[in-house]
């Protein structure tokens, strides 16, 4: 006599083998970290040992700046992070003069967009400009590229990209 199946149970099925998960992309900061050498000393390599010290450096840094501006931003009882928290973070976090010139350079970075849309007069807008409106400060993000200056094609083409945003 054939043994009989246990009530309410399927066999089990044979697994097929998974096929291979494509990997992620890990987003790092190597290609920014090889431009800065090439600029201070462009006869100098480094090795990838070398390279990912750097890069793991970076993102250490990056957390310490994150966790800051966020206990920031709740001291203050905000949900959004501004340019404000993320200065006081820098200036926190890096010793001296490094937040000086941290300080500086972000400044900088931002002003440079509004002095490429003072000269903008066609084309694609820069991708960088593109997440400006997704963002809760968005206003005072225009504020800092003073959009008082711009070109008037740059003003159309942001009023075309902030009106396709709004709400219906």
């Amino acid at each position: 006599m054939a043994p009989k199946a246990a009530a309410g149970k399927k066999p089990i099925a044979e697994k097929s083998p998974a096929a291979p998960k494509p990997k992620a992309e890990k987003k790092t900061y190597k290609i920014y970290i090889f431009k800065v050498l090439k600029q201070v000393h462009p006869d100098i390599g480094v090795s990838s040992k070398a390279m990912g010290i750097m890069n793991s450096f970076i993102n250490d840094i990056f957390e310490k700046l994150a966790q800051e501006a966020s206990r920031l931003a709740r001291y203050n009882k905000k949900n959004t992070l501004s340019s404000r928290e993320i200065q006081t973070a820098v200036r926190l976090v890096l010793p001296g003069e490094l937040a000086k010139h941290a300080v500086s350079e972000g400044t900088k970075a931002v002003t440079n967009v509004g002095e490429i849309f003072k000269k903008y007069t066609s084309g694609k807008l820069p991708l960088a400009f593109k997440s400006i409106p997704a963002k809760d400060d968005w206003e005072h993000r225009l504020y800092l590229t003073e959009q008082d200056n711009w070109s008037p094609n740059a003003v159309y083409q942001t009023t075309g990209m902030a009106e396709s945003l709004l709400p219906i």
